[in-house]
């Protein structure tokens, strides 16, 4: 027994019972009665095992605590692995997050890397799911914090490549954990290997809680890296893995838990492929049911390609999250009596439950009644593009709910908790905080009763409602929010104010005629209060439905008056976005580029006065950028347009369509400046974005695929160029009315690139149907006729 112990030790496949009973045999030798030990730490018991090593249950005598030790398999295959493996769990154990199991050290004991976590006593959630089948808020609520550690850990630049249910774990409390980050990958191979369409050898995994194994490990050393059923398809074709990627795995393993079935079946990896490849998700198990709200959710986090899914797991958690928390929200809904203003606090019983009464509030404007109204009329209009445009609306409402109701907290706390402010910023700001929820209210108002047209516009809508956070700020509000002291008058303000507001969100749903009656029909009770600042908001809104209804003589005068008012009354909001608004009117409507520098001007330091709106801010760079386009200065358009998306991605995110609308523009300038190769790059990139948000076939994605064919028809791509205006000619017959000019210069385009190509038929047939279609729509006396 002794020469097997001492084997088994040399050989590293030594278990805990081995170690127990090699440690008895020494005593027994009087060559030594210590308790086994690894780096200083006293070995229990085997816990789990796997492909990277042994699991071992320890305690830390220093500070008297069990925790886990994970002795690596001596099959690392170099002594560069070995060492990378070290950097990255030193790495990982600077990572101190809630839901990411802790690494408290990493060294060598026997030539062998040891790896010292925090003991998780609840198991593997593989283990538990199959054990307790536990109910679906029990599994999203394990799952959100599995998604916050996941989201934590690529914040800090850390890509998991195995995620999967045996690598969550859950602490005493029922916590989730998410266990062993990178360590699949330097165990196994050197990189991200391309993989073998053959089976592969089926291992057990390793986990730092108590009894977790995985049977379904699919894990092969020097072929796979990680588990192929959990893998997203650009890993199994070879890709490396990625933030993405952890999010598909992530989405795979949140199906199987719901469903009772992984959503892509194979018995082998070419299978397995195949499966993903198809996109096809399996329906749930027989007795399952998953929720439509969450399927959606799931479908989009499984898309086969990357760029599809959410932008990054905090997205993702957050579509999860807040349905947990709105399913809390409904059941107080139903109740709630929405009151006077002044009575806001009166409810609640003491200062913490007075700050936690936003997400109460909200809910009276935003629920899953509202939602099944906005979800109605979207299936009414059968858009093609629908389910997807519908969910990014759908996230954006959530969106603006939730930071409503963080703003509402963070102006409660910090004066009836923390009393950092006064009473007085407290009325301020929850006064402000009433204004942009009545203005939330009557947007998804106008999208739920949205004919189809404007549907179409609908995230610009939802992405449109005033900011919250300039409610943040009771010191601007004070110098800027200015209301009539007098109480009769102060309600005819804000009942204006809030038809000013409404009128410009029916602009962004394209009710332009509608906009301007509402706005006209303002005239004569605007002029009666004789309150300058609203005067001017009135003037500021319409200027900008008269620019869009192509009334520019009109809308120059218009905004003109605004920022005249504005300025003399210190409404400084209302002055930065008429001259940001002049700056487009002069720049690309009247194709003035003084009346356009003079503007800018004006712009310029009234920026620094209104320091909250991050889309004002990225808006006057961007129309800054398009004056500069217009007038020939590609090189300066090109670096103010920049500077615009810098803005916009850190408060909307890099995946906000709003950042790919203005990657289209700068694709633009470098098409005018002979560098087509940049443009494509760009335009791929914002159709990407776009598609994502609106959907395949929505009528902005039209004139985006044209201009990608016009670039690839200039770096002589010839198929690329076809298949970019094939697809816009298909969006446009999908969006537009059949005889429509732009289907005419769809048709042109694309025979274009057929006489190109040699396809003459093909060629002639397009051109002669743009011709037909130009003549009918424009007359034949029409220049295109």
């Amino acid at each position: 027994m002794v020469e097997e112990a001492m084997a088994a030790a040399r050989d590293g496949a030594q278990t805990t019972d081995e170690a127990d009973a090699l440690a008895r045999i020494r005593a027994r030798m009087g060559l030594s009665d210590d308790v086994p030990t690894i780096g200083g730490y006293e070995i229990r018991r085997r816990i789990g095992s796997g492909a990277m090593g042994v699991v071992y249950l320890a305690w830390d005598p220093s500070l008297g605590r069990n925790v886990a030790i994970k002795l690596l398999s001596t099959r690392a295959p170099t002594e560069a692995a070995t060492e990378r493996l070290v950097r990255e769990a030193r790495g990982l154990a600077r990572l101190q997050h809630p839901n990411v199991l802790t690494v408290f050290e990493v060294g060598r004991h026997d030539d062998r890397v040891f790896v010292v976590t925090e003991y998780a006593p609840g198991g593997d959630l593989g283990s538990y799911l199959r054990e307790r089948r536990p109910s679906l808020a029990e599994i999203l609520r394990i799952f959100v914090e599995a998604g916050r550690g996941l989201a934590a850990a690529h914040d800090a630049g850390l890509v998991h490549r195995d995620f999967k249910p045996a690598n969550v774990l859950l602490d005493a409390e029922g916590r989730a954990k998410v266990a062993d980050f990178g360590l699949v990958r330097v165990v196994t191979d050197e990189s991200d290997a391309p993989l073998s369409h053959t089976p592969a050898d089926a291992t057990p995994g390793m986990a730092a809680g108590a009894g977790s194994t995985d049977a379904a490990n699919l894990t092969r050393t020097g072929a796979l890296v990680g588990t192929p059923a959990y893998m997203a398809p650009e890993v199994l074709q070879g890709a490396p893995s990625d933030p993405k990627s952890d999010q598909f795995a992530f989405c795979v393993a949140l199906y199987e838990a719901v469903a009772g079935t992984r959503p892509f079946a194979g018995a082998s990896l070419l299978e397995l492929v195949e499966s993903t490849e198809s996109g096809g998700i399996a329906p749930p198990a027989a007795g399952r049911r998953v929720p439509r709200w969450l399927l959606r959710v799931l479908r989009r986090g499984l898309s086969r390609d990357p760029d599809a899914r959410f932008p990054d797991m905090h997205a993702l958690v957050g579509a999860l999250e807040r349905r947990t928390v709105r399913r809390r929200i409904a059941a107080t809904a139903a109740f709630l009596a929405v009151g006077a203003f002044a009575g806001w606090f009166a409810a609640a019983a003491t200062e913490e439950q007075q700050c936690e009464t936003g997400t109460e509030r909200i809910a009276a404007v935003w629920n899953d009644s509202v939602r099944s109204k906005v979800r109605d009329a979207f299936d009414r209009a059968h858009l093609p593009y629908g389910d997807s445009l519908e969910a990014s609306v759908d996230a954006a409402f959530d969106a603006y709910a939730q930071r409503w109701a963080a703003a509402h907290r963070r102006a409660c706390e910090e004066t009836r908790i923390h009393g950092e402010r006064s009473e007085r910023a407290l009325d301020l700001r929850m006064a402000c905080l009433e204004r942009r929820k009545r203005a939330f209210a009557d947007a998804v108002d106008l999208v739920v009763h949205a004919d189809a047209a404007s549907l179409a516009r609908s995230y610009d809508v939802a992405a449109g409602i005033p900011p919250v956070e300039t409610c943040d700020d009771p010191e601007w509000l004070a110098e800027h929010g200015r209301w009539p002291d007098d109480p009769t008058r102060r309600a005819e303000a804000e009942r204006i104010d809030r038809e000013i507001v409404r009128a410009q969100a029916m602009l962004r749903a394209g009710k332009h005629t509608e906009a301007k009656e509402r706005l006209a029909g303002l005239a004569d009770a605007t002029e009666a209060l004789a309150w300058p600042p609203l005067s001017a908001k009135r003037d500021l809104v319409l200027g900008q439905v008269l620019l869009e209804a192509g009334e520019h003589q009109a809308a120059d005068e218009a905004l003109h008056r605004a920022f005249a008012a504005a300025l003399e009354t210190g409404a400084d909001d209302v002055a930065a976005w008429t001259a940001v608004t002049g700056v487009h009117l002069a720049a690309t409507r009247l194709r003035d580029p003084k009346a356009a520098e003079t503007w800018w001007w004006l712009v310029a330091p009234l920026l620094e006065r209104v320091p909250h709106d991050a889309w004002l801010h990225g808006a006057a760079l961007a129309n800054r950028a398009n004056a500069l386009l217009v007038a020939g200065d590609n090189e300066r358009s090109i670096e103010m347009r920049r500077r615009a998306m810098e803005v916009m991605k850190t408060t909307f995110g890099p995946d906000d369509p709003r950042i790919a609308e203005q990657k289209a523009n700068l694709a633009a300038a470098y098409r005018r400046m002979g560098e087509p190769e940049r443009a494509v790059v760009l335009l791929l990139e914002a159709a990407a974005t776009m598609r994502a948000a609106y959907g395949r076939l929505h009528p902005k994605l039209g004139q985006l695929y044209n201009n990608l064919g016009t670039a690839q028809l200039a770096l002589r791509r010839l198929e690329d160029a076809q298949a970019s205006y094939a697809t816009s000619l298909e969006i446009k017959q999908a969006t537009l009315p059949s005889g429509h000019p732009s289907l005419g210069h769809a048709y042109h385009n694309l025979g274009e690139v057929f006489l190109e190509r040699g396809q003459n038929d093909d060629a002639r047939a397009s051109l002669e149907r743009a011709h037909e279609i130009w003549r009918s729509a424009l007359g034949p006396d029409h220049p295109l006729t």
